[in-house]
């Protein structure tokens, strides 16, 4: 009998069309490839027989980067067909990918749109996929979520690019209780991984020479778990809270978000879904509203 679990997550591609400072999975050092369906699909499958989330996502770096997301989308439906289930995106090549809509109307699969910022420019961009979306969703093919994303954005590392380093405060149980990824268990390598700045450490490393840094050496030294770890070992990864590798992390957010004057995420409520959608009044006035729908 799989073990009922929270929440598992599943990068599907490393590329992303955009670089945010600060990325939690590293996106933003432009790492290499996407996951071919042919091996991330397996890992899915022997993981189904291990676990069973009640909520699964999958996403990247840019997931609609991968020209097999639909095939992704469809068998997480076959394999967890009770659990909610999300693709984020960043919204920025859904007209190029309009057939998805389909696959995520027969699998009810949630499209999570992240805006990351507010210049003129890059909502300009926006604009026409959001509307797509929009569309969709108010003929009742497709839920739809939009998220303002830099509302709990924040740092989970001191400087950039090779001088990348870890945080030093040395409290990993004050760094897993400030953590926004603490339920984001991710599939990796056929793995799970505690969160995504650990699952992708290894990559960012390997891209940014940080492999002979030797702050970095305790966190590159954890090991995720194994599909083949004891059932006792998988459920005590699943309720433990701190490990050491959380040190890596700040033990306090104060200094290390980008907004941190925006204190929650939004939903873009029906009523603006009209032909004068405006993103720029949607993100100048969401206060409070909560991440999730």
């Amino acid at each position: 009998m799989p073990l009922d679990i929270p929440y598992l997550e599943m990068d599907i591609a490393h590329l992303c069309n955009l670089q945010c400072q600060g990325c939690m999975h590293y996106s933003n050092y432009t790492l290499p490839g996407i996951i071919p369906f042919e091996r991330g699909g397996s890992w899915l499958r022997e993981w189904a027989e291990r676990v069973r989330p009640s909520e699964f996502t999958l996403l990247g770096g840019e997931p609609l980067l991968n020209p097999e997301v639909g095939r992704y989308v469809d068998q997480a439906a076959r394999l967890w067909p009770e659990a909610k289930r999300l693709l984020v995106s960043n919204g920025l090549r859904l007209a190029q990918n309009a057939a998805l809509l389909d696959i995520l109307s027969a699998t009810d699969t949630i499209l999570r749109i992240t805006i990351h910022r507010d210049d003129a420019a890059y909502l300009d961009k926006l604009e026409p996929h959001v509307r797509l979306a929009l569309e969709a969703r108010d003929a009742g093919r497709i839920r739809l979520e939009l998220i303002r994303s830099d509302s709990y954005w924040y740092k989970t590392y001191r400087g950039e690019g090779e001088a990348m380093r870890p945080f030093t405060d040395g409290d990993s149980h004050a760094s897993w209780s400030s953590c926004f990824n603490k339920l984001c268990k991710t599939l990796r390598d056929g793995a799970l991984w505690k969160c995504p700045p650990l699952a992708f450490l290894p990559l960012a490393a390997e891209k940014l020479n940080l492999t002979a840094v030797r702050d970095w050496d305790p966190y590159l030294a954890y090991r995720p778990l194994p599909l083949d770890a004891e059932d006792d070992a998988l459920l005590r990864f699943f309720v433990e809270e701190d490990v050491p590798a959380c040190a890596m992390c700040p033990a306090k957010l104060e200094g290390t978000q980008f907004r941190p004057e925006v204190t929650g995420g939004g939903i873009l409520p029906r009523t603006q879904a009209e032909a004068s959608l405006d993103l720029r009044h949607w993100l100048a006035t969401i206060g409070d509203r909560t991440q999730r729908g």
